[in-house]
């Protein structure tokens, strides 16, 4: 069931030569009149965001090919590296001469390609981000873990000086990684920090590459201090007025994720340890239900977000992979199963949100059907490999 799914999102996004809508892109109207101002551009994105009909083409949205949605697509192909070897290659020549190195002087991409307008603030075509940049970053050293012709070192290692030179801030004592060169200081996202965090370990510990060990040491510290009681972690800190986005949700699995890889490069011990026991206990018990659906944000629990449903199966799975239990990859399968059953279209793509009387079935190429192929294919690359002899780590 699960590969048959995985070959079927695989097909659709092929069949999409990688072109797609997303949840964000009511900025991107090509109509002047919504295009031109700041409350248009808002208007148009929030109601495309939440309308379950597609008024896309109406309203004159392109569809897109989006860096950081190549760069899952690609990851998820690797899991049959003989079988998409030239999709492969190709979605690798589209990212390296889409990078934004000419503009940041380092390897970096604009995840998205479309302007976002939020009520928040606007981002503009031709900003990176490092939640992009580092999937795209992962899709070039898996790469070249692959054996590759070409040699993609000097790409990830300029992700990396791109991080430390562009993104690294300690402030108010706070040591963190900001989510693009142009945030403030004061913005602690903690789960692109700790992403940018184990990016640096992982490429520098690869190619043998020294950074500042301390300061990556001390900005994943400073992520662990905002775990709640629970074990949860919200979203982000003002470090000027102290106030805390209390949102909960798939940003989890991103922190349980950098976690684990953090004690795969350097030993399974506190405080990190007991830190990702109590996050995944969390994340299992109060962000899922027994049937494998998730929950939207925490304590609310629709609609059900496809985002969520992908960040649980990686996370289960890596979590049962590394030795806390078959019962993690049982139950990332159970995660898995549900969510084909319930929110993916016949031609693969999958649903964006799900409600108790209504679906969203809208299909958006990065945040549902790149996500969910790569999902399944870590699943289907762990289950394979794993005839699976369980290992507990205490």
């Amino acid at each position: 069931m699960i590969e048959h799914a995985y070959t079927k999102v695989i097909r659709y996004l092929i069949e999409s030569h990688y072109a797609g809508y997303d949840p964000y892109d009511g900025a991107s109207s090509l109509i002047p009149f919504i295009r031109n101002s700041s409350n248009t551009r808002i208007l148009s994105t929030y109601f495309n965001k939440f309308s379950p009909v597609n008024f896309r083409r109406i309203l004159k949205i392109p569809r897109s090919k989006q860096n950081q949605a190549l760069a899952f697509i690609a990851r998820a192909m690797i899991h049959q590296y003989d079988t998409y070897k030239s999709e492969i290659r190709e979605i690798a020549g589209y990212l390296t001469a889409d990078s934004l190195i000419g503009t940041y002087g380092y390897h970096c991409w604009d995840a998205h390609g479309f302007p976002i307008q939020l009520r928040s603030g606007f981002k503009p075509v031709g900003v990176t981000d490092i939640v992009g940049t580092e999937a795209i970053g992962r899709f070039f050293y898996a790469l070249d873990a692959q054996g590759e012709t070409d040699n993609y070192r000097h790409i990830c290692i300029s992700i990396c000086d791109m991080i430390e030179q562009a993104l690294r801030v300690k402030y108010k004592d706070i040591h963190h990684y900001r989510y693009t060169p142009e945030t403030g200081n004061n913005a602690w996202c903690y789960n692109a920090s700790i992403i940018a965090a184990l990016y640096l370990a992982r490429v520098s510990k690869y190619y043998g590459v020294k950074y500042d060990e301390q300061f990556v040491d001390n900005a994943i510290l400073d992520v662990f201090s905002r775990q709640k009681s629970n074990g949860a972690w919200f979203y982000s800190l003002n470090l000027d007025t102290g106030y805390e986005k209390e949102q909960v949700d798939f940003h989890q699995g991103f922190i349980l994720d950098a976690l684990l890889d953090y004690m795969e490069l350097n030993g399974f011990r506190e405080p990190y340890l007991t830190s990702y026991k109590k996050g995944l206990d969390f994340y299992r018990k109060e962000q899922f239900l027994p049937n494998g659906q998730g929950v939207y944000r925490y304590p609310r629990k629709y609609p059900v977000n496809i985002q969520n449903q992908a960040q649980g199966i990686i996370t289960f799975t890596r979590a049962g992979a590394a030795g806390f239990g078959a019962h993690y990859l049982d139950f990332a399968r159970t995660v898995a199963e549900w969510t084909i059953k319930n929110m993916q279209d016949r031609d693969g793509h999958f649903y964006y949100l799900k409600y108790p009387f209504m679906t969203n079935k809208i299909p958006y190429i990065r945040w549902s059907d790149a996500s969910m192929a790569y999902a399944l294919s870590i699943y289907l690359k762990v289950a394979k490999k794993l005839e699976y002899t369980e290992k507990v780590i205490t």
